[in-house]
């Protein structure tokens, strides 16, 4: 038999193999070598950003640990690439175009400069999940940031956003700026585009209407909105079935906004500074409420249907005009943490002992007599709530005034109590004629608490 030529023999299955794989090692190294050239140089794009940045702020970035907190700007990286940016109180003016070239920044943090609109590059910031602008100078919402897909956090407090009757936006091309409105076509299109937002403060700045543009945030679960002008709240809201957090402080609401009844999901809710005098009886059906400020408004008394809010946890209602506590109140079972700072409740309930959960107490500034014995010493206030009744009782204005006559410390039961009133004209009779610390204080903090003009009510020489 003839031997088959070498020449004209094809290489067996596993010769094939060994060639393949050869092949594909060699192709993997080049992968390899072009991966490693990428990276080096979006890490030396990534410096030059850092230094276009630098040489508009005229202050060196310097690197620190994430923990120091420094005026200077600083950077935070991750696998070595910039992930996060603070520029805070800078003066910085504008932003510039190379930032887009930040590919893996999370965080930009830019408080407290003279900002007033952003780079339509930035809109190239794919893995941004957080911006901070507040304390600038924004008259609108930059329309940029519908185009950044991971942002979940925005933060445009301290600006000058005035109301957007319909989608403005602000389009920045260099070194000019422009406002364009949308079509209806494009309008419509809005709908759904902040999907991604999860948390947005606006706060101090200069809305009356509640925002439009908030109605395409389906996702959104905090809306901070105070110190604004704000008087009335749409009935759209709620559509807003993931918000957990809203706060409308400082707004001139003046009454509780009923289109809050269908969020049901709310958890905290600040109506601090509202002007609101009632509390309506659907405030009941938030039956999720764990937190509700309602300091500083014009409560005469102590809203029922807040007693059947049984998941609420920390109420807070200083400074109104409230004169009791209903019985009611042993309902609250959950509650943990209540202030009753500046009213003129002069008495606190029995069933208050009842309030189980109840673990701090805070009512200063109220002209109490009556403390239930049965009231736990759940916290050092109640304590001294304790205490503060039992001074009362032993008080009498005659012991008062030789207290002032021996230039003794003024305690807080002498000038803060219902007994000082109609004794007021007899005691600062009998120390008329005394010049001491005592007396001083004891006339600076009666001026204070009951707003005396004591030179010509009295008669008396200050």
């Amino acid at each position: 038999m003839k031997k088959r030529s070498h020449k004209n023999e094809k290489p067996d299955k596993a010769e094939e193999l060994t060639q393949k794989k050869e092949l594909e090692l060699e192709e993997d190294e080049h992968i390899e070598v072009r991966a490693v050239e990428n990276e080096y140089s979006q890490r030396l794009l990534e410096e030059k950003v850092l230094m276009h940045f630098q040489s508009s702020i005229g202050k060196v970035i310097k690197e620190i640990d994430k923990n120091v907190i420094m005026d200077n700007p600083w950077v935070k990286r991750q696998d070595g690439h910039v992930e996060t940016i603070y520029i805070e109180g800078s003066h910085i003016n504008h932003i510039p175009d190379s930032i887009q070239h930040l590919k893996y920044l999370r965080e930009l943090h830019m408080r407290n400069n003279n900002l007033k609109e952003l780079p339509s590059c930035m809109a190239n910031l794919k893995n941004l999940t957080s911006l901070d602008l507040s304390q600038n100078n924004l008259r609108k919402i930059p329309n940029i940031l519908r185009d950044l897909p991971l942002l979940k956090s925005l933060n445009l407090s301290h600006n000058r956003i005035e109301n957007l009757t319909r989608v403005e936006i602000q389009i920045s091309e260099g070194n000019q700026s422009k406002e364009v409105k949308l079509p209806k076509e494009e309008k419509q299109a809005e709908k759904g585009v902040w999907e991604h937002i999860q948390e947005i403060h606006l706060d101090h700045n200069k809305l009356t209407k509640f925002p439009q543009f908030l109605k395409s945030c389906p996702n959104v679960k905090r809306i901070s909105l105070g110190y604004n002008k704000i008087e009335r709240i749409p009935s759209w809201i709620q559509e807003l079935k993931s918000l957990q957090y809203l706060s409308l402080k400082g707004n001139p609401l003046k009454r509780a906004p009923q289109t809050l009844t269908g969020l049901q999901n709310i958890e905290i809710l600040n109506l601090d500074m509202c002007k609101i005098e009632k509390i309506p009886p659907w405030f009941s059906e938030l039956d999720n409420l764990k937190e509700l400020n309602l300091n500083n408004n014009g409560l005469t008394s102590f809203p029922k249907y807040l007693t059947k809010l049984k998941n609420l946890r920390h109420l807070e209602m200083n400074n109104n005009d409230l004169y009791f506590l209903p019985r009611g109140i042993k309902r609250m079972k959950n509650l943990q943490v209540f202030y009753l700072n500046q009213n003129k409740i002069d008495a606190i309930p029995e069933d208050f002992s009842d309030l189980g959960s109840l673990e701090a107490l805070f009512m200063a500034n109220n002209p109490l007599r009556l403390i239930p014995n049965t009231l736990k010493p759940i916290s050092s206030h109640t304590t001294e709530l304790k205490e503060f009744c039992k001074k009362l009782k032993k008080w009498n204005p005659n012991r008062l005034i030789q207290k002032i006559k021996s230039n003794e410390e003024i305690d807080y039961v002498d000038t803060y109590n219902p007994k000082l009133g109609p004794n007021l004209g007899y005691i600062l009779r009998k120390i008329s004629k005394f010049e001491n610390e005592a007396k001083r204080n004891f006339l600076e903090r009666i001026q204070k608490d009951f707003s005396l003009d004591l030179k010509n009510q009295f008669k008396l020489v200050l």
